[in-house]
């Protein structure tokens, strides 16, 4: 037997997988267009750069003050909260409103999305009278609903350093332009903590006809992650799919709501639905 023959019979197997591999990588990657191709797709779309409304006077920041032992991950940890959320809220039945977190300023600013008409100024959402924290606390998000379910748009932020805060719509007996004033802030939680919210969804989760929330936390409850002066080391997660050693999943049930100038929206916490190991 020839040397060629006799290297084809010991290694068929293995150049059989060989050859699948290569059919099956040639039929999985995706198309390769030429810059022509390209060129003529790209036609068919008529996207426009619109840079997002900001507040003036107000100091731009790159990396946050993290926790002296996450010093050496404090450009990773900066690289979370920017969020932003669409919706109607002023009412004239068009999503063409924004919330959006600023990361570089720690803002989390309401106004109408770039290229609509000027409806009213942009503002900023501002915690107060609640406490807040500015060095320990950023806001990481904004979700939408109508909360206390008097037909008006609400908004729900959700930070790292403390829980999330509910900003409903007061109803006005004169309707005037959106502005701060137009928002009550309430606590989601009451007696607050430090928690690291990453993610909340706002569902009907027991088919009661009301919204529900469930607030994901990312770092441990409690942490002191954004505390340049803590003490002690703070652990990161294990991972991100089963990091059994991260932030907590809290259920919130609807339970009642108020509406006008003051008005409120009270959830209550459902404990052990969520853990993480059941």
């Amino acid at each position: 037997m020839s040397i060629k023959a006799g290297f084809i019979q010991r290694y068929t197997r293995h150049l059989i997988v060989i050859a699948l591999i290569v059919l099956l990588y040639s039929l999985a990657r995706p198309p390769d267009f030429s810059s022509a191709q390209r060129t003529q797709l790209a036609a068919q779309f008529l996207f426009t750069h619109l840079t997002l409304p900001t507040l003036p006077g107000q100091p731009l920041a790159s990396v946050r003050a993290v926790h002296p032992s996450l010093q050496r991950l404090s450009a990773w940890i900066s690289a979370f909260g920017a969020s932003v959320a669409l919706s109607d809220l002023d009412g004239d039945g068009l999503p063409n409103d924004l919330c959006y977190v600023n990361t570089r300023t720690n803002q989390v600013i309401v106004a109408p999305v770039p290229g609509t008409s000027a409806r009213y100024a942009p503002f900023a959402l501002g915690p107060a009278p609640l406490p807040y924290d500015p060095v320990t606390m950023a806001p990481t998000g904004c979700v939408t609903g109508d909360f206390n379910e008097d037909g008006l748009m609400d908004l729900l932020v959700y930070y790292w350093g403390r829980t999330p805060i509910l900003f409903l719509h007061r109803q006005e007996a004169v309707p005037s332009r959106l502005s701060r004033e137009s928002y009550v802030a309430r606590e989601l939680v009451p007696g607050g903590g430090r928690w690291y919210t990453n993610a909340v969804t706002r569902v009907d989760l027991d088919g009661d006809g009301h919204v529900d929330l469930v607030v994901a936390n990312y770092f441990p409850d409690g942490a002191h992650v954004l505390d340049p002066h803590g003490t002690g080391v703070e652990q990161m997660p294990a991972g991100w799919s089963r990091a059994y050693n991260g932030g907590e999943k809290h259920l919130f049930l609807w339970t009642s709501a108020t509406a006008g100038a003051e008005p409120t929206a009270h959830f209550r916490e459902v404990q052990g639905v969520l853990d993480d190991q059941t």
